[in-house]
């Protein structure tokens, strides 16, 4: 945003100079007129020739005026410094980069800056060259007018049809515009105006405004004070002592000003500010009153027609009109008499108040009911200009043969919490009433006028209750009421309510026999619909571009009449229900994508079964999705948890039992909940039996051994005696752990899944257990080296080579070239007859196996003769798979190398 609030009021005069010379650069004052060559499609023709005519301005040297150039911020700047009255800062503007220091409007950024009126469009820039928006010059003007504080106190619903794309800071100032006629807007083609805030603002637009602010200044500001004051209204005041008036208002007030109010015999207001906590109430701050005088109270120029008097030092006064009193006993009898009266009344006794002979009594002034929140006020037979509820109880403030004039204000008082019942009886006639806390609000005969829901009612209940024939209108203060259309309280029947009209995002139920014959929606809101009620027809006005409507799944809508783009939100099966009536020349239903995840994610929800179960018969868990489509959440809740978890845990019962699982799909704000019935099977004897063999079968360990740690074979049950079951058991890797848990240790840690059937007659069960066997750590080592036509070491003419030989090259042992078919002769260092077992070993040269046959030679040498003559070079001999004869673990390989010559 541009502006920020002015710091000091803006000259008229200097304005209307200023507007005048940021027209054009080469506009001269006071100079004839020449022929302008380009503005005769320009919307503002009259209104520059005009000013031409007057001699004001006058075109460029070319005889142009260019009307549809538009208006840079740095223009913007120096209107704003020269219109304030502020001086010229260059300094200031030092931290934006695109402010060149030589630029001719860099002492009007930084003025700006330092009165804090602009921080630019980021820490570093003003993007002086960007063009004004229309918003932003509408709201120079209306402060420029010095109707800022006014546009507060006039409600924000000029018929343009983009009102809703007006930025909040400009809504209002943009609004009064419009209504005082200052602003005229854009045809939109579809027969109503629009105002484009967002589009640059053209030098045809600052000269049309500049016509009007130059001739019609003080109708604009007149017809802007009628509207505030014929907006606003005093409810009542009262003198809290000999310097303070509080005044009540009919509605919330914005901005106030000391200004705004006056009062004769010369008391002066020096101050005003809301009351703390309130909306509707202002402090005023006087000069001394003199005690017992009576002040007339005028608001923005005009007569409240309510006076106070004064309170002598150290007391206080009355309040409201001719000092109204509090609830005497004189007032009771006073309205007991009939004939007028013109003073404002307070009654905080409950009791019943008015003529019991059927005459009436006329107030002209304001009547404020304030019994206490457990007090209850019945009045019959009274006229009265305005009649204030500020507090009550749920068994009511009732209303017989009552009329009024102006208006029923329902505004509680803070510290209430209930919500207090004005019912209307009889022959009951209100003009309006306007509700500015939570209340309820029935009708059993007569009428409540036009209701409207204020500020005040915002978060909180508003029942409807009986038949309330005037409309409804939710303000777009009132955001977020909750209106509930609810049966009568007492004597049966049911609840109509003609027309409900919403201006703010508002939650709408109807409970069951209610009726709500007309929901129109008038601004760009969330609206939620919600009960068994019925809703007779829901549409929306033809100025709302759009709105979005969420169903709960009990709503129950006649007819839905679509003119403007609907988003459907809720109940996915409602949303899907609903008939929508599409009108001639447009609208649109559109489902929120949250609605449309979750309505695919909920079509295609199922329940995953174990191999042989299904829906009829489940014996084993359930899998249960717990996402879906595009991020969306699956809960689950179980009808009966000791059979179905919630996370679809079985456990079988003793008979059949049907559990029904209830999904809950959500996304965001959306969700809707999918409902599944299965039968889980009872458990029979034998399958009780398997279930617990199951349940408490284990693997036998050696001591020292864990499921995480094997070197010694497995017990492996075979039967189950207590439970009389059979165990038959798999191994995934026989080789290391046999069926019937023989443990084989390899070179490695290996992993091994065993699983065991559990068997009772034509039942069975599975349990799988995993264990991890440790790698062996038996090792033998090559001793001695030789080789000999015989299979003997003694005699042998050959000296051996001792010690290990299991690096090749230089180091690898030779043998001769004669003896290539000599026995190759080796040591070992463990004992061949007692310790290692050469049965399964293997015998391989440079990595190929080959047939050799052995001899053990004294329980510790085994000569290997090869089947065939070894040919000269280097050879990498080893021997895999030896085993301890004691526990069959593996040995190492053992590996060393020869050459033969």
């Amino acid at each position: 945003m541009f502006l920020k609030e002015a710091r000091s009021k803006i000259s008229s005069v200097l304005v209307f100079t200023l507007l005048f010379s940021l027209l054009l650069p080469a506009l001269a004052w006071g100079a004839a007129a020449v022929p302008l060559k380009d503005i005769a499609d320009s919307y503002a023709q009259k209104e520059i020739q005009s000013l031409v005519d007057s001699g004001i301005i006058s075109g460029y040297e070319d005889g142009s005026f260019q009307p549809r150039k538009s208006i840079t911020r740095a223009e913007l700047a120096k209107i704003l410094v020269l219109s304030l009255g502020l001086k010229e800062n260059p300094d200031q503007a030092a931290a934006f980069t695109d402010v060149d220091k030589n630029s001719w409007y860099r002492g009007f950024v930084g003025a700006l800056v330092q009165s804090n009126i602009t921080q630019g469009n980021s820490a570093t820039t003003f993007a002086p060259d960007a063009k004004v928006t229309r918003e932003e010059l509408a709201v120079f003007f209306i402060r420029a007018l010095g109707l800022e504080e006014t546009a507060t106190k006039v409600a924000v619903d000029a018929k343009v049809s983009d009102l809703n794309t007006i930025s909040d800071w400009a809504k209002a100032h943009v609004s009064l515009a419009f209504k005082v006629g200052f602003l005229q807007g854009i045809d939109d083609g579809a027969g109503s105006v629009k105002f484009s805030p967002k589009d640059n603002s053209e030098r045809q637009a600052v000269a049309r405004l500049a016509y009007e602010f130059k001739n019609n200044k003080d109708s604009i500001i007149t017809k802007a004070k009628a509207l505030a004051v014929g907006t606003l209204a005093v409810s009542s005041a009262v003198v809290t002592n000999n310097t303070t008036v509080e005044v009540t208002f009919n509605q919330a007030v914005g901005t106030v000003s000391a200004s705004d109010f006056t009062f004769d015999n010369s008391l002066t207001v020096t101050k005003a500010e809301l009351k703390s906590g309130s909306t509707t109430v202002v402090v005023l701050t006087t000069s001394l009153q003199t005690g017992g005088t009576v002040y007339k109270l005028s608001y923005l120029g005009k007569d409240t027609g309510i006076t106070v008097t004064g309170a002598a030092t150290g007391g206080s006064g009355s309040s409201s009109s001719s000092g109204s009193s509090n609830n005497s006993v004189a007032d009771k009898q006073l309205l007991a008499n009939g004939g007028i009266t013109y003073k404002n009344i307070r009654l905080t006794a409950s009791d019943t108040y008015g003529p019991a002979d059927g005459s009436k009594t006329i107030v002209k002034g304001t009547l404020t009911l304030d019994p206490g929140e457990t007090g209850e006020i019945t009045l019959r037979n009274i006229e009265a200009d305005n009649i204030v509820v500020a507090s009550g109880s749920p068994n009511s403030i009732k209303l017989v043969n009552i009329v009024i004039v102006v208006e029923l204000k329902i505004d509680t008082n803070a510290s209430q919490t209930a919500l207090v019942r004005v019912v209307t009886e009889g022959t009951t006639v209100i003009a309006s009433t306007y509700v500015g806390s939570g209340a309820i609000i029935e009708a059993t005969k007569g009428s409540f006028g036009n209701i409207n829901i204020g500020a005040g009612a915002a978060g909180k209940e508003v029942q409807l209750r009986g038949t309330i024939t005037d409309a409804v209108y939710v303000t777009s203060l009132a955001v977020n009421v909750n209106i509930n259309v609810n049966a009568p309280t007492t004597g049966g029947g049911s609840t109509s309510v003609a027309a409900l009209n919403l201006g703010a995002n508002t939650n709408v139920k109807t409970q069951t026999g209610s009726t709500l014959k007309s929901l129109v929606v008038t601004a760009n809101i969330k609206v939620s619909l919600d009960g068994a009620g019925t809703i007779s027809k829901v549409s929306a006005s033809s100025t709302v571009p759009s709105f979005a409507l969420n169903v709960s799944s009990t709503v129950n809508i006649v007819a839905f009449t679509v003119t403007i783009t609907i988003i459907l939100t809720g109940d996915t099966d409602k949303v899907a229900a609903i008939s929508i009536i599409i009108s001639v020349g447009g609208g649109k239903v559109e489902v929120s994508p949250d609605n449309a995840d979750v309505n695919a994610t909920k079509d295609a929800l199922a329940i995953g079964y174990a191999n042989g179960d299904s829906a009829t018969s489940v014996k084993s868990n359930l899998n249960l999705p717990t996402t879906g489509v595009n991020g969306t959440t699956v809960t689950w809740s179980s009808s009966n948890t000791a059979v179905v978890g919630n996370d679809g845990t079985i456990t079988r019962p003793t008979a059949d039992t049907s559990v029904t699982l209830t999904a809950t799909i959500s996304k965001g704000s959306i969700t809707a909940t999918k409902a599944f019935t299965v039968l889980v099977k009872a458990t029979g004897n034998s399958e009780t039996a398997v279930a617990a063999s199951i349940n408490a079968l284990v693997i036998g360990y050696t001591s020292g051994d864990s499921a995480t740690s094997v070197t010694q074979n497995l017990t492996l049950a075979t039967t189950d005696a207590a439970n009389g079951t059979t165990i038959t058991w798999s191994s995934s890797n026989t080789a290391v752990v046999s069926n019937t848990g023989v443990v084989v240790r390899q070179a490695a840690d290996t992993v091994v899944t065993l699983t065991a059937t559990v068997s009772s007659g034509s039942n069975s069960g599975t349990k799988e257990f995993q264990v991890t066997v440790k790698a062996s750590n038996s090792v033998t080592t090559v001793t001695y080296l030789t080789y000999n036509t015989t299979a003997t070491v003694s005699g042998s003419v050959y000296s051996g080579n001792s010690g290990l030989n299991n690096v090749g090259g230089v180091s690898a042992f030779h043998i001769a070239a004669g003896n290539a078919a000599d026995y190759l002769i080796v040591g070992f260092s463990e004992n061949l007859s007692t310790t290692l077992d050469f049965s399964g070993a293997t015998f391989t040269s440079n990595g190929t196996v080959v047939t050799a046959t052995y001899t053990v030679i004294d329980t510790t040498y085994a000569a290997f003769k090869y089947s065939a003559t070894r040919i000269p070079g280097e050879y990498k001999l080893e021997i895999n798979g030896l085993k301890n004869k004691a526990n069959g673990s593996l040995y190492n390989t053992v590996t060393f190398y020869v050459y033969q010559d």
